[in-house]
């Protein structure tokens, strides 16, 4: 069955994981095998005919050796951790496992997987223990964007355009669609300027004054 393919390979690769875990990584070729035998595994879960029992096990396998991070296999981990679930009630136990390992980025993780499963409660509970960099701002402005809370999500973004430090681009874009959408030629441009002088480039200096009307660039 596709449960003990999987299995197999872990059992495969399993012993050179252990070495990359303790070690905090090893040879290319080492790490070039695991990484190619974890996506294959990856690859048979996403074909969703991997049985509930197998799909646990491969999870809980892989679940110590995110919380540790040291592999230099993180994103393999995470991918296969994720396609492990296909439930709601697996990806809720996936969030939980991860947050419970209060790890910054692991915690991001588990606050994307309950805003999917429409845990707004977590999600929000989560997402406001953290509010300091643009994207977090953008984030949670997306969210109430998309559960219709439109005012408040402009408010949110606006808030994060005075407080944020850092990562502003994606806030920055969002604030100025919603300004574009409104007719505000006003702060769509100095939005557009923002964008532009945060890390100039030739290139956003040609974008930018290529946006502008003649009196604007004036």
């Amino acid at each position: 069955s596709e449960g003990e393919a999987i299995m197999s390979i872990w059992a495969e690769l399993l012993p050179d994981l252990e070495d990359l875990d303790a070690y905090g990584g090893g040879p290319y070729g080492v790490e070039d095998k695991v990484w190619e035998l974890l996506y294959e595994i990856t690859k048979r879960l996403t074909s969703k005919k991997v049985d509930e029992t197998y799909r646990r096990e491969i999870l809980d396998s892989v679940l110590p050796f995110i919380k540790s991070g040291n592999s230099g296999a993180g994103d393999a981990l995470d991918e296969l951790a994720y396609a492990a679930c296909y439930s709601v009630s697996e990806l809720r136990y996936l969030a939980e496992s991860l947050e419970a390992m209060h790890d910054d980025w692991q915690t991001r993780n588990a606050r994307n997987i309950y805003r999917q499963i429409g845990d707004h409660d977590k999600y929000l509970e989560l997402r406001l223990k953290y509010m300091e960099v643009g994207a977090d701002y953008y984030d949670l402005a997306g969210f109430y964007w998309e559960t219709g809370e439109k005012e408040k999500s402009i408010q949110i973004a606006q808030k994060g355009l005075k407080k944020a430090t850092g990562r502003m681009d994606e806030l920055r874009a969002f604030v100025a669609e919603r300004a574009q959408e409104s007719g505000d030629r006003t702060t769509w441009i100095e939005l557009q300027f923002d964008q532009a002088a945060d890390c100039l480039t030739l290139d956003k200096y040609k974008k930018f004054k290529n946006a502008c009307k003649t009196e604007e660039w004036k």
